[in-house]
């Protein structure tokens, strides 16, 4: 019954509904939802990853050294992209504009480190809600010995497909 107080007596504030939703209109999202965004977003840093590696092939002068790029992550292939110099290239003109775009790709590729390195946390009072926690780990060294803080990040299903 739509507004009636047992649909909402014990159940958590955040899973509690105004009286005018249904139970179905509040529990629209499950973890499945999640699971085909980020997979999503795996599939295609996957795919710009390969991309990466095939542009530093193409790009590259056949005697210029390169890293063992079957063991460097994306960040790691752009960084070497930033490095490269127009005598090292087969096309300068091309390297310049690849260099020119290398501050926002490496913005993107180590937010999707964090996406696909730390840990999601399926709440099951947020997921129906659209929301998930991400939570990454910082270790430190210091004077004391080690230190540990973990960073809980908020993020709504509607943020990782804006993302895409």
């Amino acid at each position: 019954m739509r507004g009636s107080p047992e649909y909402n007596e014990g159940a958590p504030s955040s899973l509690r509904r105004p009286p005018d939703l249904t139970l179905s209109e509040m529990m629209r999202y499950t973890n499945e939802h999640f699971f085909q965004v980020i997979g999503q977003i795996s599939v295609f840093f996957s795919t710009w990853d390969l991309l990466t590696t095939l542009l530093i092939l193409r790009l590259a002068k056949r005697k210029t050294p390169l890293p063992e790029l079957a063991r460097q992550t994306l960040p790691q292939k752009l960084h070497f992209l930033r490095k490269l110099t127009p005598e090292k290239v087969v096309d300068p003109e091309v390297l310049d504009r690849i260099q020119s775009a290398l501050p926002d790709a490496l913005s993107v590729a180590e937010k999707r480190n964090r996406f696909i390195h730390d840990q999601w946390v399926f709440l099951p009072e947020s997921v129906p809600v659209g929301e998930i926690s991400l939570v990454s780990i910082e270790v430190a060294m210091g004077s004391e010995g080690r230190t540990i803080r973990m960073h809980t990040h908020k993020l709504r299903l509607d943020d990782l497909h804006a993302f895409l």
